[in-house]
C-alpha cells in the first residue's frame, strides 16, 4: 500500500488481470482524535462517536471531557452515517470496476449486534462505480465483522 492519495490503494494480479482495491476508514477523524488524546495525556475515554464532518470544536469538547460515554443507540445511529459519508467521498468515476473496503469502528459492541444496521446503505453502494463494496472491522475485543454491500 503506497502512502499517498492516488487511487487505488493497491492492485491485485491474477490470471484474470489486475484489480484495484481502494481502502478507507469510516470516522477516521474520530480515531485520530482518540489516539492524539491517548498519546498526549496517557488516557482516553475511548473514541468519540463523531462524524468526520463534525466541527473541530465538537472534537475539542470531547477531548476536554474526562468521562465521555456513548449510548449504544447513539453509536448505532452514528456509525452507519460515518459509513455513508465514506461512500459519498468515494463516489467518483475513477473507481469504476474496483473494490472498495471500508473499515468500520465497532467500539466494544459484539459483531452480531451490528446485523441489519447497514442494510439501508446497500442501495447507495450499488449506485457507486465500484464493482464490489465491503465493510470490515473488529470490535475492541477482536471480534471480526464483515459485510458485502455490493
Amino acid at each position: 500500500f503506497p502512502q499517498n492519495s492516488e487511487a487505488p490503494d493497491c492492485w491485485i494480479s491474477s490470471e484474470h488481470g489486475e484489480h484495484g482495491i481502494e481502502v478507507t476508514i469510516a470516522m477516521s477523524k474520530a480515531q485520530a482524535w482518540a489516539g492524539k488524546r491517548l498519546n498526549t495525556s496517557g488516557r482516553s475515554p475511548g473514541m468519540p462517536c463523531l462524524l468526520d464532518r463534525a466541527h473541530s470544536s465538537e472534537f475539542s469538547k470531547w477531548a476536554e471531557n474526562k468521562r465521555a460515554m456513548e449510548s449504544v443507540e447513539h453509536i448505532f445511529g452514528t456509525v452507519p452515517k460515518g459509513v455513508e459519508q465514506a461512500l459519498e467521498l468515494k463516489d467518483k468515476s475513477l473507481y469504476a470496476g474496483m473494490t472498495l473496503v471500508i473499515e468500520v469502528p465497532l467500539f466494544r459492541i459484539d459483531s452480531n449486534r451490528w446485523a441489519g444496521r447497514f442494510d439501508h446503505l446497500v442501495k447507495k453502494a450499488k449506485a457507486l462505480q465500484f464493482e464490489k463494496v465491503y465493510l470490515v472491522g473488529a470490535n475492541e475485543t477482536g471480534d471480526p465483522f464483515h459485510l458485502c454491500l455490493k
